[in-house]
């Protein structure tokens, strides 16, 4: 492999194209709410969202309010919920000992709280990303081209195959290997058959 990179051929190439819906947010989104998520969340979130090419996540009960289900079996990632929290002299009792009594008016204290969504490709019912961003230009379709072979192989591996999404990887967590979705054999070409010349 080291020879090949030397003489300057790539070892590995990407043999199918990634679709981009236009309109859809290129950072992670809340799917319910629209809203973007923050900080240290997109770093969280991103790496999910780039393999499945949906930038959409959100709560087991906002998936419920919509009609729509995480499957089961399927695990959440861990999100941080910050905010600046603004307490008021009378709620000072309650805080037992967070906040210095000794202190008169409102006092801010941060608030960090953790949360977990799920992504979309873990929830059953919601819109597809052209039902909700609309379908756009035609793009081409994320398409395994595999050979029978190969694809002999991955079937006697016993792994769990799972296509979906447009990127291939491994996830450990899972014990799942994920490739993008499997291609129809195409039809094969006919060609005309050339002009007469007589």
């Amino acid at each position: 492999m080291v020879a090949m990179i030397e003489a300057g051929a790539a070892p590995w190439r990407k043999p199918w194209t990634t679709p981009r819906l236009p309109g859809v947010p290129a950072l992670p989104i809340n799917a319910v709410t629209g809203q973007s998520y923050h900080g240290i969340n997109v770093l969280m979130l991103l790496p999910l969202s780039m393999l499945f090419g949906d930038p959409r996540w959100c709560s087991y009960r906002q998936a419920e309010t919509r009609g729509w289900q995480v499957r089961h079996g399927e695990r959440g990632t861990p999100i941080c919920f910050y905010k600046l929290l603004e307490i008021l002299p009378e709620d000072r009792a309650d805080l037992r000992g967070m906040v210095d009594d000794g202190e008169e008016g409102m006092r801010t204290i941060p608030l960090l709280r953790r949360s977990t969504v799920f992504h979309a490709s873990q929830i059953d019912g919601i819109p597809s990303l052209e039902e909700a961003y609309g379908a756009g230009e035609p793009l081409p379709e994320a398409v395994w081209d595999g050979e029978a072979h190969l694809e002999a192989l991955l079937a006697r591996s016993g792994a769990t195959i799972d296509h979906r999404g447009s990127r291939a990887c491994y996830q450990p967590g899972e014990d799942r290997i994920v490739l993008p979705r499997a291609a129809v054999s195409p039809a094969p070409r006919r060609t005309a058959a050339p002009p007469s010349t007589s």
